[in-house]
């Protein structure tokens, strides 16, 4: 297990660093970078452009990023979001915001969808079944901007349940407070639907199939009830596939966070990159994607470990049989 641990812990270094060494070269050769502003004084332009070494060349720039990236972990400086401020910096100050966020997303996603998916499998071609899947499909198929949009104008708007953009924000707040947690809820809310309709759907159709299998039956023909059968069996033989869904699921969560987060104006990481890119502040872009990729990745090797959990006859790493 450490070795095989270990292995997925080195590939996903080198998959970071070939992504972020692509956008890296990628960005240097696009348009603009924060400094091509026609009103910009063509002195301080020349003075700025010495300063981040935009005037070597690419590959002289790529290896002081490294460099400085590997040894210190230096991300470099905002060419236009914060003018000569770090960008590690200005992202620590807004990553605790989009943690919780998500956070709380996945606190909501992963239970309703787990009871969402066995009430459908479990009342498989019924009434209740049918109902779930018209309202799933919906979720499924509606963006979250969409979500978003519609929570505010009926919760927030036409309600007044909640506040319509989030309250009490503080750069580098990890207090949550009740007035804060108030006006994150329809940011979540936005963020979960899909995802929960996922698990559902995912979850469904394997404890479809599973109820009708062959062991199924020889459960119950061994004096199992139906509810002993599927609580023992049925369940745990469907949480197998559904724990490869985790990922795709918790990077959708991550990466849906950048519309939600300028839909409500909440000044988290996500809203960063969005910005970063209108602005083309290239090196705050290659930061948001390494802290993201680094996050994205780690959470398959995390799923890889449960399926160890969930079915233990899989041994990640282990000796191989003799054939």
């Amino acid at each position: 297990m450490a070795k095989y641990i270990f292995q997925r812990i080195v590939l996903m270094i080198v998959t970071i660093f070939i992504v972020v060494s692509a956008t890296f070269i990628l960005t240097r050769f696009l348009p603009g970078g924060g400094l091509d502003d026609p009103d910009m004084d063509p002195t301080l332009r020349q003075q700025l452009i010495i300063h981040y070494g935009l005037d070597r060349p690419v590959h002289e720039q790529y290896f002081t990023f490294i460099r400085r990236l590997v040894l210190e972990g230096n991300l470099g400086y905002s060419t236009r979001l914060w003018p000569r401020q770090p960008v590690y910096d200005n992202i620590a100050l807004r990553l605790p915001i989009t943690v919780q966020l998500n956070i709380f997303s996945n606190i909501l996603v992963y239970p309703l969808g787990l009871i969402f998916g066995i009430i459908m499998g479990v009342k498989h071609n019924t009434k209740t079944d049918h109902t779930l899947n018209v309202v799933m499909m919906f979720f499924i198929s509606v963006p979250s901007f969409v979500l978003a949009a519609l929570l505010q104008y009926l919760l927030a708007f036409r309600l007044g349940w909640f506040p319509i953009m989030l309250s009490t924000y503080r750069p580098n707040d990890w207090v949550l407070t009740w007035p804060k947690f108030h006006s994150m809820i329809l940011p979540i809310l936005a963020m979960s639907f899909g995802g929960i309709m996922s698990i559902a759907r995912t979850l469904r159709g394997e404890l479809t199939e599973v109820l009708t299998s062959d062991f199924m039956l020889l459960a119950r023909t061994k004096g199992l009830s139906h509810r002993q059968a599927t609580l023992r069996h049925a369940l745990r033989n469907s949480f197998i596939p559904l724990t490869g869904t985790i990922p795709a699921i918790f990077t959708s969560l991550l990466f849906g966070s950048l519309i939600v987060e300028a839909f409500f104006g909440i000044p988290g990481v996500g809203h960063i990159l969005v910005t970063a890119i209108n602005l083309n502040d290239h090196p705050v872009i290659v930061g948001w994607l390494l802290l993201f990729m680094t996050i994205g990745l780690a959470s398959v090797i995390v799923t890889d470990l449960l399926f160890g959990v969930v079915d233990p006859r899989i041994r990640m790493g282990g000796r191989r049989s003799a054939a």
